[in-house]
């Protein structure tokens, strides 16, 4: 067999194991970790309400590349991003005519167990 990678194959070190106090702790450290859900920090928060007030400016430029950029590139991107923005994104369509045909899906029902001589 030739080695020939040039990463090192040291497949027998030995792990470090935690102490159960150390798990503990650790997983508790983790579950604190983050920002709490629902805060931001107050310069994420001036960002949006800076790109909220000025919304209608915004529109009115992407409208006026999409009417009078010289680029082609950036008048189709400035039309894509207005229809986004006033028709939302499209849904994408699930259909089998592609060129693997028709998509296979199984319904699996549950059986109901009944006994014809319980009715008597």
């Amino acid at each position: 067999m030739v080695k020939n990678s040039i990463y090192p194959t040291n497949t027998h070190i030995k792990r470090k194991t935690m102490t159960p106090a150390a798990l503990a702790a650790n997983r508790a450290n983790a579950a604190r970790g983050g920002r709490p859900v629902g805060v931001m920090d107050a310069q994420r928060l001036s960002f949006r309400d800076r790109c909220r007030r000025n919304d209608e400016r915004h529109v009115e430029i992407l409208e006026y590349i999409a009417e009078h950029d010289t680029n082609t590139g950036f008048r189709l991107t400035a039309i894509r991003d207005l229809f986004d923005r006033g028709h939302g994104r499209p849904n994408q369509p699930l259909e089998g005519s592609g060129p693997g045909g028709s998509i296979p899906f199984q319904v699996v029902l549950p059986v109901a167990i009944h006994n014809d001589e319980d009715e008597g």
